[in-house]
């Protein structure tokens, strides 16, 4: 068992995947603090077990690493399980215990990403911080900073609908 600094390693391609599917900031959100608890249960290492364990966490555990921190209800993580199970991230979920603990098993290919993610560009995740993110696209943003940081050069894009106003695209980047 690793021991928990709130924060996950994340290979870019991996990150790069969660972000085109198009999810909600909270399904975002909850899929960190999913790979972190996956991190935390030792799966990820080289003594690691062949497939993909089966994982439980609090809901309410899961919340307080990213959020929202005063929300009782699952709702949320029942809809955010619900998208990733669509997108072919988790193999099962179920909320258990009168839906106050969240069971799931990642897909073969998430584990082995989690395995490798050292081999190539891989991101800092602070759950902290992208637990006070509120948008998809702050969380995107959050995400390209963190892989660009430390660069000589560092360059990424964001998207500028052109459709939009000048203000209105400053307002979509700013809340």
């Amino acid at each position: 068992m690793s021991l928990d600094n709130g924060m996950v390693v994340v290979s870019w391609p991996l990150a790069e995947h969660i972000l085109g599917l198009d999810l909600s900031a909270p399904t975002l959100r909850l899929v960190f603090s999913m790979l972190h608890q996956l991190d935390l249960s030792g799966a990820c290492g080289p003594e690691g077990l062949e497939e993909c364990p089966v994982i439980w966490a609090s809901c309410a555990d899961l919340r307080e690493r990213v959020g929202p921190k005063r929300s009782k209800g699952s709702r949320e993580i029942r809809a955010a399980a619900q998208a990733l199970k669509a997108a072919g991230m988790v193999e099962q979920f179920a909320l258990l215990s009168n839906s106050t603990t969240l069971q799931w098993q990642f897909s073969a290919w998430i584990r082995e990403d989690m395995r490798n993610r050292f081999a190539g560009q891989w991101v800092l995740v602070d759950l902290e911080q992208l637990g006070s993110l509120s948008t998809a696209l702050r969380i995107n943003l959050y995400l390209n900073l963190q892989k660009v940081r430390k660069s000589s050069a560092p360059e990424f894009f964001i998207f500028y609908d052109e459709e939009r106003t000048a203000e209105a695209n400053r307002v979509r980047i700013h809340n």
